[in-house]
């Protein structure tokens, strides 16, 4: 009887250890991109569409910018994004950005952008 508590005991603390190490596999560090979108005299432009693509998988991730022009764009992958700011009435404005993570690090960036007419 004891024998058999004793293997169920094992079996249960091996799952477990095995179960933890794949979901401890899983978590992936990820990071955000927020800033604020202004015009040329630095009045903040809402709703302007803010699209980082990233340049290792194509994936586009778009956020709005709110009504005081700030925007965040969450659960990043490591990488090389080429972002995009664009706004009726105003030109795009592009540049690419990029940022590389330890494994036990998030990060984040702040990216201010002035749209021109």
């Amino acid at each position: 009887m004891l024998n058999r508590i004793n293997r169920r005991l094992w079996q249960d603390v091996l799952i477990a250890a095995l179960t933890s190490g794949l979901l401890s596999a899983q978590m992936t560090v990820t990071g955000t991109i927020s800033g604020s979108v202004t015009d040329p005299s630095g009045q903040a432009i809402a709703s302007a569409k803010v699209t980082a693509t990233s340049t290792t998988t194509s994936e586009p991730r778009t956020a709005a910018a709110n009504e005081v022009g700030a925007f965040n764009l969450v659960a990043l992958q490591p990488g090389t994004y080429n972002i995009r700011v664009e706004h009726p009435g105003f030109r795009p404005m592009s540049e690419k950005a990029w940022w590389s993570a330890p494994m036990s690090a998030w990060r984040s960036a702040t990216w201010p952008c002035r749209l021109a007419t």
